[in-house]
């Protein structure tokens, strides 16, 4: 658990330092998060991943799985299975470009981080949204 900690403090240190485009907001909806990858929260393996990443994640098996955010409700869907896992979230904290939640999904409790992601070789920033769960760390991007 130590280590899922470490790396969401990582993160936001990260988003603090390098969302600075002032276009993006730090809110979460109205969104639909599209799936980037799925890793192993013990090891940071990634296990699963969009077919857009499928390049950069060779091993990982792809899937096509969607974060919709609603007022206070957040359901998680495999669009492939029709599988759903849903919940509840409540902001924790947040500035103009990042906001931290917590969320309740199913019996699990979790942190969710919303930020912009910057790329040094030019590509455009994007909203980005990552949920750190006990076994599991998601990371989606905005639906373009």
């Amino acid at each position: 658990m130590k280590r899922v900690f470490a790396f969401m403090l990582t993160f936001v240190v990260c988003l603090s330092l390098s969302a600075c485009d002032g276009g993006s907001s730090a809110s979460i909806e109205p969104t639909i998060w599209v799936m980037s990858s799925i890793q192993r929260a013990d090891d940071g393996a990634v296990i699963y991943c969009s077919a857009n990443e499928k390049n950069h994640y060779v091993g990982a098996d792809a899937r096509d799985i969607t974060c919709h955010i609603s007022g206070s409700s957040i359901e998680i869907l495999n669009n492939e299975t029709s599988e759903k896992w849903s919940g509840t979230y409540r902001l924790l904290d947040s500035d103009d470009t990042s906001s931290i939640y917590e969320a309740t999904i199913e019996d699990a409790v979790c942190q969710m981080v919303k930020g912009v992601t910057e790329y040094e070789d030019g590509t455009e920033a994007r909203d980005t949204l990552i949920l750190s769960c006990e076994d599991y760390v998601l990371n989606f991007f905005a639906q373009e």
